[in-house]
């Protein structure tokens, strides 16, 4: 039973112990509430400065930047630089994975493909290169269709492939 102690001339039921648990309690939470919203304005719960990722190098000739963290609908983007080495004539064709493309809601895909096939394993878009000294850059605007681990694959015709993951939060 707690003490019965006389502050400023009132009885009041005091418990210090009860009282120490609650402010360790208090503390905890503050911490922890701290540390969800710092996560946060790194991106580790969605868009931000730590999210982002970026695979390839320009030795290679293809570069891909993407999302590594991620939100579940949330609008995205995924930018491929292809070098002038990769392209084939006129034109180079890329192929995403189906594995990818079934986790994920294409909206617009930026320039827009001369041709896109499909096949059992993969989805191939071919690309006009205007001119075949510049690199070519693709911008696919997506959402993830579902929360989870995305692991994809991205690979030029007759050139580099790239794998990358995202983590999509619910």
């Amino acid at each position: 039973m707690a003490d019965l102690k006389r502050i400023s001339g009132v009885d009041i039921n005091q418990d210090m112990d009860y009282q120490r648990r609650e402010w360790r309690a208090e503390r905890i939470a503050w911490v922890f509430f701290s540390l969800v919203i710092v996560a946060a304005l790194l991106g580790l719960l969605g868009q931000g400065p730590l999210s982002g990722g970026h695979a390839g190098d320009p030795t290679s000739g293809l570069e891909l930047d993407w999302q590594r963290i991620d939100r579940n609908r949330a609008p995205t983007q995924l930018t491929l630089t292809l070098a002038p080495t990769l392209i084939q004539g006129s034109a180079v064709r890329i192929a995403f994975d189906e594995a990818y493309l079934d986790r994920i809601e294409i909206e617009e895909i930026v320039p827009e493909p001369q041709s896109v096939e499909t096949a059992a394993d993969a989805v191939t878009y071919e690309f006009e290169a205007t001119d075949s000294s510049q690199p070519v850059e693709v911008k696919v605007d997506y959402q993830h269709a579902r929360p989870g681990l995305a692991r994809g694959e991205v690979r030029v015709e007759g050139g580099p492939s790239l794998r990358f993951d995202s983590f999509v939060w619910p």
